[in-house]
């Protein structure tokens, strides 16, 4: 019987990668990451500080534009017959949170929506006709920033404010602002009609 010795075979080659290989890659994107994470959440936070102060600016210019600044409603006092006294209010916030303040139309605040869907009201102020800033103003503004009860939002979902007061605003007598990312007002991050700066960055 012969021996005869068969030649050993070669493997396939193999395919795939050594855990080196793995780990370097994964290093890499790693490292890739820790860069542009951080880089692109500033350029998102700066591209919504700036589209809030192209906002604000927009709803300044529509108030400035308007023909009037106030609202006027006659409000029944109880008595037979009723008596009839007239409340004027500073346009854009009329409504006060409940009834009562409604009706001396001392605002909130806040930059008025519709006020059929706002629920704080009067009827008396309803029923006068008045239909909110957006409605009043057919401002340029984009459907994000409206909310459901047709206020004005900025692009963190926060309700614009108003104020009025020349001392402090200037010569347009008002104030519009965004309470910005932190969502507290006061603080340096807030975006408004009165200053240009660079705050919220």
């Amino acid at each position: 019987m012969s021996c005869t010795r068969r030649p050993a075979r070669r493997g396939a080659p193999r395919g795939g990668f050594t855990l080196i290989e793995l780990m370097v890659v994964i290093s890499v994107i790693a490292i890739l990451a820790a860069i542009g994470i951080p880089t692109m959440l500033a350029m998102k936070k700066r591209s919504m500080v700036n589209a809030t102060r192209t906002l604000v600016n927009a709803v300044a210019t529509a108030i400035a534009s308007y023909p009037t600044r106030t609202w006027q409603v006659n409000v029944p006092q109880p008595g037979t017959p009723p008596v009839y006294v007239p409340r004027i209010g500073r346009l854009f916030d009329l409504n006060g949170g409940n009834s009562g303040l409604a009706m001396t139309m001392t605002g909130d605040g806040i930059l008025d929506g519709d006020p059929v869907k706002e629920g704080t009201f009067s009827a008396t102020l309803v029923q006068s006709g008045y239909s909110g800033f957006i409605a009043m103003t057919q401002p340029p503004i984009a459907k994000r920033n409206v909310n459901d009860k047709r206020q004005v939002v900025d692009e963190w979902k926060g309700p614009l404010r108003i104020a009025f007061g020349a001392d402090v605003y200037g010569p347009s007598g008002f104030g519009i602002w965004s309470i910005g990312p932190d969502k507290t007002h006061g603080t340096k991050d807030d975006i408004t009609s009165w200053e240009s700066g660079e705050h919220a960055d």
